[in-house]
C-alpha cells in the first residue's frame, strides 16, 4: 500500500517501530520522485506519538491522510492470556488510533482537508474463538471510529475510510488453517493495498474484503451463536487459532 499511496501526497512520511522494511519501502517511494522519509516510532506509546508528530509539523507540515495500520495479535485463549500482551494488544491496536487522531486531526481541521484511513479487521465485525484479545481490540476502534463519525459531521471535508480484510497472507496470524481453504485463501497483501487505496480515492466510508464475508458479516449478527455453531465448525473455524504461532 504504501507505493500505491504516492501520488495522493507531496510528502510522504512512514512511521514504524522497526527499522526495516521501511528502509526498502522508502527507497522504492522515493525512485518514484517523490518525497518520502520515515521515522522510528512506537505508536502503541503517546509521549513517542506526539513528540514525532510535533517533529512532522515543523519539518514538513500538517499531515492531511492518516493511515493507522499497526496491530499485533496475542491468540490464546482468554484465561491463558498473559496481562502484558493484552495490554499491549490494546495499546498498539485500539489506544494508538486515539494517539494519532489526537495528533493530526487539529491540522486537518486547519487545512480543511484531510482523509483518516484505518486497517481494522473482519474481526472487527465478528469475533473468533481463540482471538479475544484482537477482536476486543478492533470491535473497540469500530466504536471509536463510528464516535469519531458524528464528531467529524461539522468538517465535511475531512473523510473516513475503514478497512475490513479477512486475513491476510502475511506473517501476523501465522500457521492458522480452515477446513476448506481453497474455498476462502488468504488475501494477497497487493489486493488489499490496491482496494485500500480505490477507497480512499472514492471516499469510501468503510469496505469489507473480499465481499463474501459481508453474507458471513450479515449470518454472525443475524443468527444467534447455537444456530451458527454447525456450519462454524464444519468449516474448522472453531479450530483456526488451534494451529496459531507467533512470529
Amino acid at each position: 500500500m504504501d507505493t500505491l499511496f504516492y501520488h495522493l501526497n507531496t510528502n510522504y512520511i512512514m512511521g514504524k517501530k522497526m527499522k526495516l522494511p521501511w528502509q526498502d519501502t522508502s527507497s522504492t517511494i522515493a525512485d518514484l520522485g517523490v518525497k518520502c522519509s520515515y521515522m522510528i516510532c512506537d505508536v502503541s506509546q503517546h509521549q513517542q506519538v506526539y513528540l514525532k508528530a510535533e517533529e512532522i509539523k515543523k519539518t514538513v507540515g500538517n499531515v492531511t491522510i492518516l493511515v493507522n495500520n499497526a496491530g499485533v495479535v496475542c491468540g490464546k485463549p482468554i484465561i491463558d492470556s498473559n496481562d502484558d500482551d493484552i495490554q499491549k494488544v490494546f495499546e498498539t491496536n485500539t489506544l494508538s488510533n486515539i494517539w494519532t487522531i489526537k495528533s493530526f486531526l487539529p491540522g486537518m481541521i486547519s487545512e480543511q482537508r484531510g482523509h483518516i484511513v484505518t486497517m481494522n479487521s473482519v474481526l472487527g465485525l465478528i469475533a473468533m474463538k481463540g482471538a479475544g484479545d484482537y477482536c476486543s481490540s478492533k470491535f473497540a476502534t469500530k466504536g471509536l471510529l463510528e464516535s469519531l463519525k458524528w464528531e467529524l459531521l461539522p468538517y465535511p471535508y475531512i473523510y473516513m475510510t475503514t478497512v475490513h480484510p479477512y486475513t491476510v497472507d502475511n506473517q501476523m496470524f501465522s500457521g492458522i488453517k480452515i477446513r476448506f481453504p481453497f474455498m476462502l485463501p488468504p488475501l494477497k497483501e497487493e489486493y488489499v493495498s490496491r482496494r485500500t487505496v480505490a477507497a480512499v480515492l472514492t471516499n469510501s466510508e468503510q469496505i469489507v474484503l473480499p465481499r463474501m464475508m459481508h453474507l458471513l458479516v450479515w449470518s454472525m449478527n443475524t443468527f444467534p451463536v447455537e444456530a451458527m455453531y454447525a456450519p462454524v465448525k464444519f468449516f474448522g473455524a472453531d479450530k483456526t487459532m488451534d494451529t496459531f504461532h507467533k512470529e
